[in-house]
């Protein structure tokens, strides 16, 4: 099973279950700084997030009002949600299918700044890049197949 994949079922199974409202919260603010850090929310991102704080049920003020840092320190109190943080940047880096200097450079301070272990982010980041490459490689495949050369 697809990296995308888990994290979708993540979201709508798991998260909303097992996790407290300051968590899920802290969860959708990370997301949301990794969404705009480019200084384009593009609409793509905007569906994506209004879905999450559905799915969540999370009210947006309240996640844009939580300071990034605070959202930071309430997931690295367990291992397992720390883990997670490397998942939703190398995730939400990809959403708008385009991983530019601009994102790069945030998050490579962003990785600096709350220490994260960059090993750990580079390799989510590689394995969502080629999920989405390989993607892309089927739709043109199969597009290619289903005309007549």
């Amino acid at each position: 099973m697809r990296i995308t994949r888990y994290f979708k079922e993540i979201m709508a199974e798991i998260i909303p279950q097992f996790w407290s409202q300051e968590e899920k919260e802290a969860l959708l603010r990370i997301i949301y700084e990794i969404y705009t850090c480019d200084y384009a929310f593009s609409p793509y991102e905007v569906k994506d997030f209004k879905k999450k704080l559905n799915v969540l049920g999370c009210d947006m003020k309240r996640v844009k009002r939580l300071n990034l840092d605070e959202a930071i320190d309430i997931l690295k109190k367990n291992k397992l949600k720390k883990e997670l943080i490397y998942i939703i940047i190398a995730e939400a880096i990809f959403k708008d299918e385009d991983y530019d200097s601009i994102e790069r450079e945030y998050i490579d301070r962003f990785v600096k700044k709350y220490d994260i272990p960059q090993d750990i982010l580079n390799d989510k980041i590689t394995r969502i890049r080629n999920e989405k490459f390989e993607k892309v490689l089927f739709e043109w495949y199969r597009q290619i197949k289903n005309t007549n050369l």
